[in-house]
């Protein structure tokens, strides 16, 4: 994925991120005895881990980080008509906060990682003999089908068909969603981490993305209201940890 496609994708996304806010304040708002809690927007993520996706593209890294600016202005103007239009709360200190530390967090990573560090590209160069090896490998179907098995596709499908079955069986039987709730943690770490083991990355982790977003709103429509907002901050948190962690170690692996 080039660089600009990838600011374009992500200004595509954000307004998505301040709809889901929406969603879980207008539900909140029908039960007056709930507050609803500034810790699970998921704009305030988004403001957190966008700017690692920086270290994908470290050739031009500072300049890049010169990009984000204006697509940090973008974000702000998105917050602040939401917030006018009581869409959501946001402030200005949301962006200072959280926008800041994930910039900090990511000119870290390069240094550790990138600038000097373990993925320099300066590092010793294989040898020729090496390097015929490894072409020869990558070229070798056999090695490929086995690096880049079928299986996470599989076992992807399986975790939301399970996770849709079992939400369908505790609307029809008005079962408490236990099952329910556990299966979305599970698909929230899962997802993330299958795309490692495939051959496309980055699109498997959009579709990651899009099925949680699929699954999430299923679940929580069969929770009480007292109970949507924790498990969504729950659920969100750890999916964002899970792509957090997914994305270093393809960056660090791959």
């Amino acid at each position: 994925m080039q660089w600009h496609e990838l600011l374009l994708l992500i200004a595509a996304t954000f307004p998505l991120l301040i709809l889901i806010d929406y969603r879980s304040k207008r539900e909140t708002d029908k039960n007056p005895d709930i507050e609803f809690d500034l810790n699970s927007r998921m704009t305030i993520s988004g403001l957190t881990f966008i700017p690692f996706s920086l270290l994908f593209y470290t050739e031009n890294f500072w300049m890049n980080f010169l990009y984000f600016l204006p697509l940090y202005t973008y974000f702000y103007v998105w917050m602040m008509v939401a917030n006018k239009k009581a869409w959501c709360p946001y402030s200005f200190s949301d962006l200072k906060v959280f926008g800041v530390s994930g910039f900090i967090g990511t000119v870290i990573a390069y240094y550790l990682f990138f600038h000097e560090g373990v993925l320099d590209s300066s590092a010793p160069v294989e040898s020729a003999n090496e390097l015929g090896v490894n072409e020869q490998s990558a070229n070798d179907p056999a090695i490929r089908e086995r690096d880049y098995a079928e299986w996470p596709y599989y076992t992807a499908l399986a975790l939301v068909v399970m996770t849709l079955l079992i939400v369908g069986l505790e609307r029809a039987f008005r079962k408490e969603p236990n099952v329910s709730s556990l299966m979305l943690l599970v698909l929230a770490v899962a997802l993330p981490v299958l795309p490692l083991f495939i051959e496309h990355y980055w699109w498997g982790l959009l579709v990651a993305v899009i099925l949680t977003g699929v699954c999430v709103p299923l679940v929580l429509k069969v929770l009480d209201d007292t109970e949507q907002g924790a498990i969504m901050f729950v659920v969100g948190y750890f999916f964002m940890m899970a792509c957090f962690a997914s994305i270093l170690l393809y960056a660090f692996l791959f």
